[in-house]
């Protein structure tokens, strides 16, 4: 025998070639892929401001329970928005009512407006309240910027809602209807396009009266001397 022959089959020493193709399929089919995700622009679910405020104060040390039993009826009552809210027991909102609230919002959103069926969802303001007559509010405009903003410019308004229930929701539909442009960093504009970090509407104060207590006076909260957030572009 050649001094390069060992007494072996190639066959054996290296496997058939059927056999290395069929031991080579089993680990193929056994070996699992993960699926590619999928591009999507969706915005995640956001919690509600109840279930917000609960997760909150359960970390804080200050539990509140039931909290499926309580409803935001006006003011800031998404979690985007800053300012007052008024929170009250499901089973109490026919009680209360919302004499006023006033709002500072920042209008321009390169003319990119959010729908209304999502500023106006399906449940609604005021779950039993008396809801706001968005006829009687009014706008003032607080300042303007428009320097080095060519086809962007900047609006700060004062919205003031003089009676029932209302929200930075039918704040910023109000800007909308009588400004012709959208609430600047509202992701319901435009997801891929915000101006600000989160929506620019504040409730800065609020006026509630109870309809049980008639000899009680009315709760005031906020006014001028209310501190509005910093955040704006």
């Amino acid at each position: 025998a050649s001094e390069y022959d060992d007494g072996g089959d190639d066959d054996d020493e290296g496997g058939s070639e059927e056999s290395v193709q069929g031991k080579k399929k089993k680990k193929d089919e056994g070996t699992a892929t993960a699926p590619v995700p999928k591009a999507s622009i969706e915005q995640p679910a956001r919690p509600s401001l109840v279930a917000w405020l609960k997760d909150l104060k359960a970390s804080e040390g200050s539990p509140i329970k039931g909290g499926k039993n309580w409803a935001a009826l006006a003011g800031a009552t998404d979690t985007d928005d800053s300012g007052l809210v008024l929170l009250c027991p499901r089973d109490r909102t026919a009680d209360v009512h919302v004499d006023g609230a006033g709002y500072t919002a920042v209008v321009g959103n390169s003319d990119k407006l959010a729908s209304r069926s999502r500023l106006r969802p399906g449940e609604g303001v005021g779950r039993g309240a008396e809801v706001s007559d968005a006829s009687t509010a009014s706008i003032a405009v607080l300042s303007r910027l428009r320097r080095n903003r060519d086809g962007d410019p900047v609006l700060a308004v004062a919205v003031d809602f003089p009676d029932g229930a209302s929200t930075c929701n039918d704040a910023a539909l109000l800007c909308q209807d009588r400004l012709g442009d959208g609430i600047r960093g509202d992701r319901h504009g435009d997801p891929l396009d915000r101006r600000a970090a989160r929506r620019l509407v504040h409730c800065g104060e609020m006026t509630v009266s109870s309809l049980v207590d008639l000899d009680g006076e009315a709760v005031v909260a906020g006014g001028d001397d209310a501190p509005v957030p910093d955040d704006a572009p």
